[in-house]
């Protein structure tokens, strides 16, 4: 019984596999398919009032700003970031606080050694809302990040009863100057959707 039963798991799991190999393939090397595939990527929420604005590594000169607008605005009180490793981290909060942000609504999130992925930042606001009364989430992150990021984040929060809306700096228009970064995106989104869980 155990065997037929790990049989059928492996056999499962090595469909799954193949899956994301010939779908990463077909994003990866059919160009007409990648300009439609570029706009599925993009998949932003209306920005509402939340308890905090989580805001995602990366990108920091471009998400940074849109963070310290949507604290200006009065759309959440304060902006939470998951640190990574080495100096990023810290050169967002010094932008933050330039833009105006006071210091005392930045709060920083440790967890282990530093976030260094999608996951990581993902699991590190599980973290988080466990430990705080937190319902509403606004996640700020890249364009052809947002699909990726807010099914990460939804995931990781599933069943805590928080809501999470991802909003993404610049249009929600995809050009196909970016089909290089979509095309990796597409490998990620790919497989974060087989295998990322929380």
């Amino acid at each position: 019984m155990h065997l037929s039963f790990a049989r059928s798991c492996h056999q499962i799991a090595a469909a799954a596999n193949a899956i994301i190999v010939i779908c990463a393939l077909l994003v990866y090397n059919w160009n007409p398919l990648i300009d439609v595939a570029g706009q599925f990527l993009i998949d932003p929420d209306v920005a509402a009032k939340s308890d905090i604005i989580y805001l995602l590594g990366g990108d920091y000169l471009a998400r940074a700003p849109l963070a310290a607008r949507l604290v200006k605005r009065g759309f959440a009180p304060m902006i939470v970031i998951a640190r990574e490793p080495g100096p990023l981290t810290d050169a967002t909060v010094a932008l933050l606080t330039a833009m105006g942000v006071p210091r005392g609504d930045v709060t920083e999130i440790l967890v282990g050694r530093g976030v260094t992925s999608t996951a990581d930042e993902a699991r590190a606001l599980h973290v988080y809302v466990s430990a705080h009364p937190v319902r509403d989430v606004l996640v700020v992150t890249s364009m052809l990040h947002s699909r990726r990021a807010g099914m990460a984040m939804r995931r990781a929060l599933w069943g805590t009863g928080v809501r999470v809306r991802v909003v993404c700096v610049g249009e929600a228009v995809y050009e196909s100057k970016e089909q290089g970064q979509a095309k990796l995106e597409w490998i990620k989104l790919i497989y974060y959707f087989f295998t990322f869980w929380g």
